[in-house]
């Protein structure tokens, strides 16, 4: 795993000194991204579900094959990752979308180092601790950027959504996992920290999808059938989203 690309991507490493309790600020919204950031890591629970082996077949063997028949692969693209979890979805990325750099970001140091240590041998792969709502990086860096089912947790999701949009390159692509029915939605109480959080916005699937057209990344008819997900979701007891689908950014960027 190489270390030399974070810096130039703008992200910053871990720092020895800080504990999991006082995450690091990145970005230029420090302090509200702070305390957003808090509420929204896995707890116990979550962690469990997230890293079990059901979860990454899911990942693995379902939602990345629809994601690459949706938006085709990435091969020798710049790529990064939002919510990275212990690295099973940088590996897929990889192996299965070809990407030739990978910077993978999650808000949890524990789940940092676990994909630190997946990745290890990994040439081209960088992990750091960041925030999807302000991502340290300059605009147009990525190819495409990955979200296996991180940003319907956020609080201010529509922020990661804009980040989202200022870091791709013109023409680049998003790929999403979301959990956007209120019905599957509901059990992130019990795996979420501080969840329902005070002031979020809204999730869901309308919501998400208007938010994608207000920053300039159009999905058309690229969302995977809702059927197939809700019988995939039941048969992982919930550990698929039922929001699957790829958005391209428009090569000229909206005025926000």
């Amino acid at each position: 795993m190489s270390s030399s690309g974070i810096g130039a991507a703008g992200m910053r490493r871990r720092s020895a000194d800080r504990t999991s309790s006082e995450p690091e600020s990145l970005g230029p919204h420090g302090p509200m991204v702070c305390a957003i950031r808090r509420t929204m890591k896995l707890n116990r629970l979550g962690r469990l579900g997230l890293n079990s082996p059901m979860r990454a077949f899911v990942q693995r063997h379902a939602v990345a094959p629809l994601s690459e028949r949706l938006g085709g692969r990435v091969e020798g693209g710049r790529v990064l990752e939002l919510g990275c979890g212990r690295g099973v979805g940088a590996e897929i990325i990889l192996d299965c979308f070809r990407a030739a750099e990978l910077d993978a970001l999650d808000i949890d140091p524990d789940m940092v180092e676990r994909a630190e240590r997946r990745l290890a041998a990994r040439r081209g792969a960088r992990v750091a601790i960041g925030d999807a709502t302000s991502i340290n990086a300059p605009d147009g860096s990525f190819d495409a950027v990955f979200d296996f089912g991180a940003i319907h947790q956020m609080p201010d999701w529509p922020l990661a959504l804009a980040e989202v949009s200022r870091v791709l390159k013109p023409g680049g692509r998003f790929f999403f996992e979301e959990v956007a029915s209120p019905l599957l939605r509901w059990p992130l109480r019990f795996t979420v920290e501080g969840w329902p959080p005070p002031r979020a916005h809204p999730f869901s699937r309308d919501a998400f999808l208007t938010q994608l057209e207000k920053h300039g990344l159009d999905v058309g008819q690229r969302l995977a059938d809702r059927r197939l997900l809700y019988l995939l979701t039941a048969l992982s007891s919930g550990l698929a989203g039922d929001l699957v689908g790829v958005a391209d950014l428009r090569a000229r960027r909206m005025a926000r």
